[in-house]
């Protein structure tokens, strides 16, 4: 039993910790106010936004034109796992998390890759970019633009790594 744990944690070990931290400690604060409310979700926006735009969506179709003006991507994930049925509710409490957790992991590359910082130096620039308490108010009601922010920064690091090869640029402009 040892043995196999120590075989699923080897590759968390070395290069491999550091992203792995800067992803697991911001959600792991984000997940504390979500288990806290129980039934209830954290903010405004879902309970005045996604929510009743996701299920009227569901109910009533799609007009193309106004889902393309609200963000369309993470309304399409909501609608994803709300259609597959996840309670919306769920749905949002788990995605939030995730969604810090990610913005964690792209930050550390960013300030890893980009601005060429070491692995620790990235950590903590994460920590603070994640677990500022601003940072952590905005994850509670502006998950599109959370969402964006992650792209964003996967743009940075694309645009920093960009080579003149076609695979490459449609990676960036599709990050973009």
């Amino acid at each position: 039993m040892r043995s196999n744990l120590i075989g699923v944690l080897k590759p968390l070990t070395g290069p491999n910790l550091y992203p792995f931290l800067a992803f697991l400690i911001p959600m792991a604060v984000r997940a504390i106010p979500e288990i806290l409310m129980g039934p209830f979700v954290v903010g405004y926006d879902p309970m005045g936004y996604y929510i009743p735009y996701t299920l009227y969506w569901l109910k009533y179709g799609i007009n193309f034109w106004i889902f393309l003006g609200a963000a369309p991507l993470f309304y399409a994930i909501l609608l994803g796992a709300t259609a597959s049925g996840m309670p919306i509710v769920l749905s949002i409490k788990i995605i939030s998390p995730l969604l810090l957790g990610f913005l964690g992991v792209v930050v550390f590359f960013y300030a890893n890759n980009t601005l060429s910082w070491s692995q620790k130096k990235s950590l903590l620039a994460t920590m603070f970019a994640t677990l500022y308490f601003v940072a952590l108010r905005i994850s509670w009601d502006l998950l599109r633009s959370e969402l964006s922010l992650i792209f964003l920064f996967i743009t940075l690091v694309l645009i920093e790594r960009h080579e003149r090869r076609v695979s490459k640029a449609a990676l960036l402009s599709l990050a973009m």
